[in-house]
């Protein structure tokens, strides 16, 4: 009975489930392709990794880039709030190589959201930060001197070329 079981057909379509579930992930870009994963993927690379999150009005966003030299002050809520507000990440990369990767922020438990990082040369090529602009619109701040409740982050993905 077992000997005419078709295995090559059970086989084969198997793998072929497999191959379209790889490919499609790749293709919607919720995964990397397989290769990429063996070969780069590198999660103790988070601690050579510096984020610092801000929420940001645009006219600081817009200061920002003008000037990349200058320290990013984090206003108080008194002064963010009734103004559009941005969440800002920037991230730079203070170990050797390319990272790039998936990560994610919180505000407030308002739930998780990811956010695609590219492209992060190593201290070797550049000090400079990579910087990710959200638009969240207005919040509804209190009118208090303190600054505003700080952003959660955290690496879902992370992936470094040497």
């Amino acid at each position: 009975m077992l000997k005419n079981f078709p295995w090559k057909t059970v086989l084969l379509t198997l793998l072929a489930w497999m191959l379209f579930w790889e490919v499609k992930d790749t293709i919607t870009g919720d995964r990397m392709f397989f290769l990429v994963r063996w070969f780069c993927y590198d999660m103790s690379h988070t601690k050579k990794i510096e984020v610092l999150p801000y929420l940001l009005t645009d006219e600081q966003v817009s200061n920002m880039f003008s000037h990349r030299d200058e320290t990013v002050r984090q206003l108080t809520e008194k002064e963010l709030s009734s103004k559009n507000i941005n969440v800002v990440l920037r991230i730079k990369n203070l170990g050797d190589g390319i990272a790039w990767g998936k990560l994610s922020w919180d505000y407030h438990h308002w739930g998780w959201k990811k956010v695609d990082v590219s492209y992060m040369p190593g201290k070797a090529d550049s000090g400079k930060y990579a910087d990710i602009v959200i638009p969240i619109g207005n919040i509804a701040f209190r009118e208090i001197d303190a600054p505003p409740e700080p952003l959660t982050i955290k690496w879902n993905e992370l992936y470094v070329y040497h």
